[in-house]
This record gives structure tokens, C-alpha cells and sequence, in this order.
């Protein structure tokens, strides 16, 4: 059986840029959003909003040109031209490449750097799922020290607490799901149909100090 623990989840930016859609739910959550980086490989741009046990990634398209041939940005382009929202989440592993040997598809290595030129590395596993199959997550190792880990900092008490994940009629999502982590999701999920809206995440609820927090987009 996979081990996973729950790492973020990805929200495409709206109309209002980059940082305002960043900070605009880091203020709904109590918490403080900053820069990310560059995915250079991926087209795209981020910035970071730490929590309590992960965090949430706010990504932009950086280079139309790369992020067509990307899986990633090919799916963050679509979302920011459908006026932004949820794109997918992951979770993290300790081994990819047991990961990727038994679902059949190899680690690719990524990474980015930091606006203080501190260097993110990391092996991924699965992110083609986010084309058409985004309630399933896919599988991060983090090759980086924990205070360097994107979440480190987050405020006590604000943490993803569940996901909304749409699927089409007809689909087995939790059984797609245990299959697919070969365990038990890392975090609460509530089902729902996907057929008038794109397959994944429609709604993530955040603990908060002041009461749960449900953001759509």
C-alpha cells in the first residue's frame, strides 16, 4: 500500500491576476500569500499560500507557447481563460518511483526557483491526470529540507479540510480514487456529478480560526 499525506491544491488565477486572486483567498483564509516562481519546463507562473499541513498553489500562464505543449500548463491555460479556478491537487510520497512503477509511468524530475534564487526541487508522478481525470491527484516527492518546503510557515489552524470533486455520470469516483492512491484519500472528499462542469475540484473548505471557509474559485 502507497503512504500519502495530503500537499496542496492548485487554483487557477481569475481576471484579476496572479497575486490578487493569491491574495485575495489568503485574506478569506487568514493567512499570507507570496511569490512563487517560474516553472520553466511548464509555461507557467506561481505564487504560494501556506497552511498548516500543506498549501495552496495560485498559478498564472507565464509563456502561452510553453504551457501549450505541457500538460500542466495546457490545463492551467484552459482554466485561466474559462476565468480561473480549481485546477487539481496532489499528495506526497516518499518514493516515486514505486509509484510510477505501478501505474506504469515514469518520475519526471521538476523544479523552480524562488524569487530569492533558493532552488525547489522535486519528482512528480501522474500530472496528466489533470487533463481529464482531476479528482485523482497526482504524486510529489519533495527533494528539499522541510523549511524549504513550500507550506513551512503556514498559520496555525488554517489547513485544507476537504475536497469537492466532480466526476461524470457514471463514474466510481471513490473507487477510482482508492485505486488510483492504491489507500485511503489523505483528505475528506464529498462526490458530486461533473457533467455541466469541468471533472476535479469545485470546491475546497479550509479550517480557519474563525470557522470553515469554502472556496470555489
Amino acid at each position: 500500500m502507497t503512504t500519502t499525506s495530503f500537499d496542496h491544491v492548485i487554483l487557477a488565477a481569475g481576471p484579476e491576476g496572479l497575486i490578487a486572486t493569491a491574495e485575495r483567498v489568503a485574506a478569506a483564509l487568514g493567512a499570507t500569500a507570496r511569490a512563487g516562481g517560474v516553472h520553466t519546463t511548464y509555461g507557467t507562473r506561481n505564487a504560494i499560500v501556506p497552511l498548516t499541513g500543506g498549501y495552496l498553489e495560485v498559478v498564472a500562464v507565464e509563456t502561452p507557447e510553453v504551457a501549450a505543449a505541457s500538460p500542466f500548463g495546457s490545463v492551467v491555460a484552459r482554466r485561466c481563460a474559462d476565468g480561473g479556478g480549481w485546477v487539481g491537487w496532489a499528495v506526497a510520497v516518499e518514493d516515486t518511483d514505486e509509484v510510477g512503477g505501478r501505474l506504469g509511468a515514469a518520475a519526471v524530475v521538476g523544479g523552480r526557483e524562488r524569487p530569492d534564487g533558493v532552488r525547489l526541487s522535486w519528482a512528480q508522478v501522474g500530472v496528466e491526470v489533470l487533463a481529464d481525470r482531476a479528482w485523482l491527484p497526482f504524486f510529489l516527492r519533495w527533494d528539499v529540507p522541510a523549511d524549504l518546503h513550500p507550506a513551512a510557515g503556514g498559520p496555525a489552524g488554517v489547513a485544507v479540510a476537504g475536497l469537492d470533486l466532480a466526476v461524470p455520470t457514471g463514474t466510481d469516483g471513490a473507487a477510482d480514487l482508492r485505486g488510483w492512491l492504491d489507500g485511503e484519500p489523505p483528505t475528506d472528499v464529498r462526490w458530486t456529478g461533473g457533467d455541466t462542469r469541468p471533472a476535479g475540484p469545485v470546491a475546497v473548505t479550509f479550517t480557519t480560526p474563525g470557522g470553515p471557509v469554502v472556496v470555489t474559485r
